[in-house]
């Protein structure tokens, strides 16, 4: 206990020592990286504390030491990138240390059972091993640890198959995830097969839970879709009716904000002018209140937005931006867009079908 007192007064005289000389700036190159004062001079066998609370060792050399380090009192474990690990476990040489506040390490002694280590979570067995390449059933969840013997999160891919495991390294089962706006079904044995392979429908939120900005967007679409549409109507007989007003109330202008649809139609409502972004927006906000779900289409370079949309009879086409070589894109199918899109609409079109689900 002295000892690790002695060590952890003499971290503290180097976190002193090291602070006054932060100003400056790092460097790399084929051997490490370094930190160079303002005067042009650098550190050497000395510590260093970055602005994010991280700590560093340089060598005689300059370089932030990497590995092991071993001290006069003490022995630290820096990461990859020099940094000193820090209130977790490691494994050095086919043995657990734990390093505490200080980065200073001491034997783990646990047993067997669940270990934080640097980079992640490690399991280790009563016979002092770690768990690697491997599946572990714990009260009935399932984990895996890779070659490296950390918990694995996300995607894992074994044996020609799929399968995902959460932030806390469980493997779902028997159920429908979205993953990167992509729908998957999950199977008993943990197995993700694609669902639809497709983008999803954007999300409307409840009322509850709606920003006064997407409610103040209701309104105004609501007003709209009053003067337009009737309860007789179809919900294919409302998306043309939103089309002709959209097309027929907007102007087009050569810039908005993109990301955020509800903004977007809020702007589009009140100038009445936009682009392709605006017109797509307005025409969700629209959609939406008459419960036609749709799916945001983005051109493959980027630069078009339109939506698709499914009245009750399968997935359209539905694109209210004016284009200067003419063209009426309400309710069409893939074939009908693509056939413009490569004649005079010179790519105006071009997007990748494998996103999205096919048009009747």
């Amino acid at each position: 206990m002295k000892r690790k007192g002695m060590a952890a007064a003499a971290a503290l005289l180097s976190i002193c020592m090291a602070f006054p000389g932060l100003a400056g700036q790092w460097n790399q190159d084929e051997n490490g990286k370094w930190y160079e004062r303002d005067d042009g001079t650098y550190i050497q066998n000395d510590w260093l504390q970055d602005t994010d609370g991280k700590w560093y060792y340089f060598d005689e050399n300059g370089y932030a030491e990497t590995g092991l380090v071993e001290g006069m009192f003490a022995n630290y474990m820096m990461g990859p990138d020099g940094a000193m690990y820090t209130n977790c476990t490691v494994y050095i040489n086919g043995k657990f240390y734990d390093a505490d506040e200080y980065g200073i390490l001491s034997p783990n002694k646990g047993g067997e059972g669940w270990i934080a280590g640097a980079n992640g979570w490690w399991y280790r067995t009563d016979g002092d091993e770690f768990l690697k390449n491997q599946w572990m059933d714990e009260d009935g969840s399932w984990y895996y640890f890779g070659e490296d013997g950390y918990m694995v999160t996300g995607w894992l891919e074994l044996d020609g198959k799929r399968y995902w495991l959460g932030e806390d390294g469980v493997m779902a089962v028997n159920t429908e995830l979205t993953i990167d706006d992509v729908e998957y079904t999950v199977n008993e044995a943990g197995e993700v097969s694609e669902l639809h392979h497709y983008k999803a429908p954007t999300v409307i939120p409840p009322e509850e839970e709606k920003s006064d900005l997407h409610k103040q967007v209701d309104q105004m679409a609501d007003t709209i879709l009053a003067r337009i549409t009737n309860d007789s109507m179809s919900k294919e007989e409302k998306a043309r009716a939103i089309y002709s007003w959209v097309r027929g109330n907007l102007r087009y202008v050569n810039h908005s904000d993109k990301g955020d649809w509800v903004s977007a139609a809020y702007q589009g409502f009140r100038t009445k002018r936009g682009d392709c972004y605006t017109y797509y927006s307005v025409s969700l906000a629209l959609l939406s209140r008459c419960d036609i779900p749709s799916i945001e289409v983005v051109r493959t370079d980027g630069h078009h937005w339109w939506n698709l949309i499914d009245c009750g009879n399968g997935w359209y086409h539905f694109d209210t931006t004016p284009r200067s070589a003419g063209g009426t894109f309400c309710l069409l199918t893939d074939a009908e867009l693509e056939a413009y899109s490569q004649g005079v609409g010179r790519g105006s079109h071009t997007f990748d079908h494998s996103l999205y689900p096919p048009t009747p």
